[in-house]
């Protein structure tokens, strides 16, 4: 697959150049793509660059990172002492997947991460953060670091985002249609796909998904079918995962993957203590299916290809389809419905899509649960998924039906 963004890095780069910043975009949008490309730009040029991918290493003290990134002092001290960085020819740092810290104590250290390496660095480099804009809309404090400055051009833009920001927006008419014919095949179900599948496509990430299903020999006519990001998931999850002779034992060391993550709060963990050698050759499997990737400096730890791939497997494998048992899922930490929230939203997403009767059973014994949080969550993630994913009048019978029976949850 290839995506020519050109007038993208050439705006970045002029963004970058004029100071400190927060990248914004959705998921899967290219993000750390863009990033990671102006990394290896400015080290083509010798110019000092750094780019630290929360997503990939364990983030919560000054000495853990260090041995993470295999530094023999602190990093910020490290480039601080680096002269090749001045005023004139700054530095880069990059801090990647702000959004991948799910524990508030990851967030505080990296915050106050990146409030050393303005005080400390100053002129001498630009720092750049990267963060998922739902979760940067919700993460004042982090965008309260970066006062408004020089602005990129207004397609870059996001209006109400009160700090110098740099939107990565989804892919334009002339890219997607340039990107589609790059994949073999894609070329005509493109033409005669609903709008909902060409919009999807709009989306780097699942033009990716795309072309591996293809690859793997999905039937045209089912993926063109495809209307929604969760159909397409749910697609190269049966043809990656789900399917053949090595699917329950797949599952298996997924799940405890998985499992490992969320207990952790982080989206990656160490390989040798997740590995076990009796399952080998799923885990090489996994490796060559690009469900799993090895990762940090010296690939010491494992994670999802993507974090999209994190998300939609713990809504897979971890949450239940059974209403008691989503509630004390969501109950075993007050925090877990908002570190968990994408993969919670597929999961009420998937259900909606593949069983409307669970979908109903699990929001109403959250919309009557004696517990408040989940109350609140009750009102929140699976009505916004009614309002998102209904399309008819009797997509809503449900909701005519409790009213008409007067039951309290109903309103």
């Amino acid at each position: 697959m290839e995506i020519r963004r050109d007038r993208l890095a050439t705006e970045f780069a002029k963004f970058e150049r004029q100071g400190n910043g927060v990248v914004l975009g959705a998921p899967g949008v290219g993000k750390t793509h863009l990033l990671v490309t102006h990394f290896r730009a400015a080290h083509a040029d010798h110019r000092p660059a750094y780019l630290l991918s929360l997503d990939k290493h364990s983030v919560h003290n000054d000495l853990e990172l260090q041995t993470e990134l295999g530094l023999d002092r602190d990093l910020i001290d490290t480039l601080r002492d680096d002269v090749r960085a001045t005023p004139a020819a700054p530095g880069l740092l990059i801090i990647d997947s702000y959004d991948s810290l799910r524990s508030e104590d990851a967030q505080k250290y990296v915050r106050t991460l990146i409030r050393r390496a303005q005080n400390v660095l100053q002129a001498s480099w630009r720092i750049i953060v990267a963060v998922r804009t739902f979760d940067a809309l919700r993460s004042e404090m982090l965008l309260a670091m970066f006062p408004p400055g020089a602005p990129p051009a207004p397609e870059f833009q996001m209006r109400g985002v009160l700090c110098r920001h740099f939107v990565v927006p989804a892919l334009s008419d002339d890219e997607t249609l340039q990107a589609v014919a790059s994949i073999p095949g894609l070329d005509r179900i493109f033409e005669r796909s609903s709008p909902e599948f060409r919009w999807l496509l709009r989306t780097p990430f699942n033009l990716w998904l795309a072309e591996k299903l293809l690859g793997g020999g999905v039937n045209p006519d089912t993926l063109s079918d495809v209307s929604s990001e969760v159909q397409l998931l749910s697609l190269f999850w049966h043809q990656r995962v789900a399917s053949g002779l090595m699917a329950l034992r797949r599952r298996s060391v997924l799940t405890e993957l998985a499992r490992a993550m969320v207990e952790a709060h982080q989206l990656s963990v160490r390989f040798d203590a997740a590995y076990k050698r009796e399952d080998d050759e799923v885990w090489r499997d996994l490796f060559s299916a690009e469900i799993l990737t090895q990762v940090g400096t010296a690939g010491q730890r494992v994670a999802f290809a993507h974090n999209i791939l994190f998300d939609f497997a713990v809504s897979v494998l971890l949450i239940e389809d059974e209403p008691a048992q989503v509630a004390e899922f969501l109950a075993a930490e007050p925090a877990r419905p908002v570190f968990l929230r994408p993969s919670i939203n597929y999961y009420f997403t998937r259900l909606w899509a593949e069983n409307r009767g669970a979908f109903w059973a699990v929001s109403w014994f959250l919309l009557t649960s004696e517990q408040v949080h989940l109350r609140l969550f009750g009102r929140l993630i699976p009505m916004a998924v009614v309002v998102r994913e209904a399309v008819t009048v009797d997509d809503l019978d449900p909701v005519f039906r409790a009213l008409a029976a007067k039951e309290a949850q109903a309103p």
